[in-house]
Formats: structure tokens, C-alpha cells, sequence
């Protein structure tokens, strides 16, 4: 399995909800994923901007902040990135089943936060190497006692794409210039779907992939496809954004353009 580092975009909107107060206070971002039985490799501090101010990343990035990971039996701290400012790492690899808590010192940030690391996840039937969206796409993977639930998204590979559908093309680019990507959450006692033929916008070459997450993305993707909600749902207490335990499997197939 290739592991890639997957990122969920925070909305400014939510994020800046003082932008209208007299005097901006900015509010420390966390973002990071724990892999069961891999190395710590990004968990990315910031600062968020006022909606007037042009965001530059190297600028918000948080430098010598102090990030402890406690478990039952140990604790460690996480090392700055000689290379990203801002990306803290450690060789420590997390253990499924195990319960992390974090605690952040950012200048003036105090930030705590928990995850449970998933089991990892395997795809044990995946579609065929071509596949048509006229045709039922099937997906299983194994059961995972120590997650909350599971993430579908599909993604295409081609550097050049040619939409399925022009009518939402542009929603497609706008979506993609955010980093956004469909996804799709099930169950923790659904272990196969059916995927649907809305989830691939592009003929050719796709990745599909399945994530073990935990309660933490969750609720942060259930808050973030809820168009009712007013604020996105943030298990960090003291900071903005996602720190969670998540697995992944994916696999590779060829949508055949059928009209």
C-alpha cells in the first residue's frame, strides 16, 4: 500500500470568525494524522489570519513550539522539522488500539487533544481493473474494532481530465483549487458499498481508497458535509482543526468512458 499524506481543507470562513471584531486575535491550527505502525511524519502548526490579510504560509507556520504525546506507558515529544517549518515529526510509531493524547505549547497556545489509532485496513474485494459507472462498482474491506467509522473517496490520477459531466465542471475546478475532494462516510458496521457513479468526475485513471478514522475526523467531516451546521466540529481544545488516528488501503482501476 502507498501511503499519502491526505489533507482536509479548513474553512476560512469558520476559521476567521473574529474578522469583524475591533482586534483580530489569531488562533492556532493543528493539523496531523496518526498511521498505526508508522512514523510521526506532518503534524503542521499555524496561525490563522484576519480575513484582510494575505495568508502566507511560511509566515503563519509555528516554529520551537513544545508537542507532547502521552499513552498509557509513555511519553515523547515530537521534533521540528530541520526542512518545514512549521511540521513536527517522531520515529515513535503509534499502535493501533492504543489511545494518544496530545498537549501543544505554541507561543502563546495551549492546545490538548486525544485519538484512538485504528487498526489498519485491507481491501479484501476490490472492482475490476476497468470499470464502468453503467455497471455496480463493489467495494470490501475488513472490519475495524478500533475505529469509528470509514471514509470513500475517489480521486483521478490523469494529468489531463476529461469530465464525465460539463454541467458541474466548474464547481469541479473551484473544488480542486481548494484541494477539496468527494468523500463519502459509512458506518463502522458497514464493511462494503456499492460505490456510487457520482463519485467519479473524470474518465481514465482513478484511485479509490478507504479510511479507517477515528471519532475526531468523524465529526469533523459529518460538521463539514452538514450545510445546517453553523461552525465545523473541532475535537481540539484550544486550537482549530483535525489531529486524528486514521488507517488506509486503496486501489487502483480504468473508468471506461461509455458515452
Amino acid at each position: 500500500m502507498k501511503k499519502k499524506k491526505i489533507f482536509f481543507v479548513i474553512l476560512l470562513s469558520f476559521v476567521l470568525l473574529n474578522c469583524f471584531d475591533e482586534e483580530y486575535v489569531p488562533q492556532l491550527i493543528v493539523r496531523g494524522y496518526f498511521y498505526p505502525e508508522q512514523q510521526i511524519t506532518n503534524i503542521r502548526l499555524s496561525e490563522s489570519v484576519d480575513i484582510g490579510q494575505k495568508y502566507d504560509s511560511l509566515a503563519v507556520a509555528i516554529s520551537d513550539a513544545k508537542i507532547y504525546i502521552t499513552t498509557k506507558d509513555n511519553k515523547f515529544m515530537l521534533e521540528e522539522s530541520e526542512t518545514r517549518k512549521g511540521s513536527y515529526t517522531s520515529p515513535i510509531k503509534p499502535l493501533p488500539g492504543e489511545t494518544y493524547n496530545i498537549e501543544i505549547f505554541a507561543k502563546d497556545f495551549h492546545a490538548t487533544g486525544q485519538t484512538l489509532i485504528p487498526s489498519q485496513i485491507q481491501i479484501t474485494k476490490a472492482p475490476s481493473d476497468t470499470i464502468s459507472i453503467e455497471e455496480p462498482i463493489p467495494l470490501e474491506w475488513s472490519a475495524c474494532d478500533s475505529c469509528y467509522g470509514y471514509m470513500l473517496t475517489v480521486i483521478c490520477r490523469d494529468e489531463i481530465k476529461i469530465p464525465i459531466d460539463s454541467t458541474f465542471e466548474e464547481m469541479r475546478k473551484e473544488n480542486a483549487e481548494k484541494d477539496q475532494i468527494p468523500f463519502f462516510i459509512i458506518k463502522k458496521e458497514i464493511t462494503s458499498i456499492e460505490i456510487p457513479a457520482f463519485f467519479f468526475w473524470y474518465w481514465g485513471n482513478q484511485v479509490i481508497k478507504i479510511y479507517a478514522i477515528d471519532k475526531s475526523l468523524w465529526d469533523y467531516l459529518r460538521s463539514y458535509s452538514d450545510w445546517a451546521s453553523s461552525k465545523p466540529n473541532y475535537h481540539m481544545k484550544g486550537a482549530l482543526g483535525v489531529l486524528a488516528g486514521i488507517s488506509v488501503d486503496s486501489v487502483n482501476v480504468f473508468l471506461k468512458k461509455t458515452r
